[in-house]
């Protein structure tokens, strides 16, 4: 594993949101998973560009609580985000302390690549092993990437039919669970992880993790990739229960080709990894 060397201007960041979360939530510990760096270029007529400090422009963390009552991991996350983003960006995915030890003790893949890999930016010292946890039996994670694609795929061409019917609601509907499906063996696979989200901006976000350039499909700085991506986020629900719902064909066209790219990343992805079965990348 290479080492995570953040400037001071990133670790400055890292450390307001630290604060917010210990503030908010009072963790056992804290992980940084991932996270997203942007250079700061400063252009003068007088003089030649002068490249400042990376800053953080995004980053993905793990918190461990004591306790989740009374709130549910959902809930924590919403509201630990929503702080956060006051200063930066944040995703979270949040566990109990007692799962992730259990988790950790069974040999889960995702928490092994955590407690070895990980950066650990706060921790309150309660979690410790006399013996070192080892991993399992492998998991196939050819097997489920297969498997998600499959069904991706035919959510893909119920999309296009719906379409071709001017079905527009509901083809924006199969796109949604088009790439949710897509996502979540993504995540599965790459890293360990699974989540019952239907938040297609948050596994976008932690598919991140394994495919960076995800985040080029639906970019947040652009009216177009906030649109895009609220689109297809509000399907789930308002497409099928909401009357003031509204995609055009343009739109779904549109749609239609991102959610295509993203297939196309998420099966090199797993070309990348042919032969391997323990360790998805």
């Amino acid at each position: 594993m290479k080492p995570v060397h953040l400037n001071p201007k990133a670790s400055e960041q890292l450390q307001q949101v630290m604060d917010i979360i210990i503030k908010q939530a009072s963790p056992d510990k804290i992980w940084l998973l991932g996270h997203t760096l942007q250079q700061e270029q400063y252009e003068s007529i007088f003089r030649e560009a002068v490249v400042g400090q990376q800053r953080l422009a995004r980053c993905t963390l793990l918190v461990l609580l004591p306790g989740l009552a009374p709130k549910e991991p959902h809930q924590w996350q919403d509201q630990l985000e929503q702080h956060c983003n006051a200063v930066l960006p944040v995703t979270t995915l949040v566990l109990s302390t007692t799962s992730f030890t259990a988790w950790l003790q069974g040999g889960h893949p995702f928490a092994l690549r955590v407690w070895q890999q990980a950066l650990v930016l706060y921790d309150t010292g309660n979690i410790h092993f006399d013996v070192e946890p080892e991993a399992k039996a492998p998991v196939n994670n050819q097997a489920i990437i297969k498997e998600g694609l499959s069904k991706a795929r035919e959510f893909l061409a119920g999309a296009e039919l719906y379409r071709l019917r001017q079905q527009y609601k509901m083809a924006a509907f199969m796109l949604h669970q088009c790439v949710e499906q897509a996502l979540q063996a993504l995540l599965k696979a790459g890293t360990g992880y699974h989540t019952h989200t239907h938040n297609i901006d948050r596994l976008l976000q932690l598919g991140c993790l394994v495919v960076p350039q995800l985040a080029t499909l639906f970019p947040h700085h652009t009216e177009a990739g906030q649109r895009l991506l609220h689109l297809l986020q509000k399907a789930y629900i308002s497409a099928r229960y909401t009357a003031d719902y509204k995609v055009t064909d343009e739109e779904l066209q549109t749609l239609t080709g991102k959610v295509e790219m993203l297939l196309e990343l998420v099966v090199e992805s797993r070309t990348k990894c042919e032969g391997k079965e323990a360790v998805f990348v």
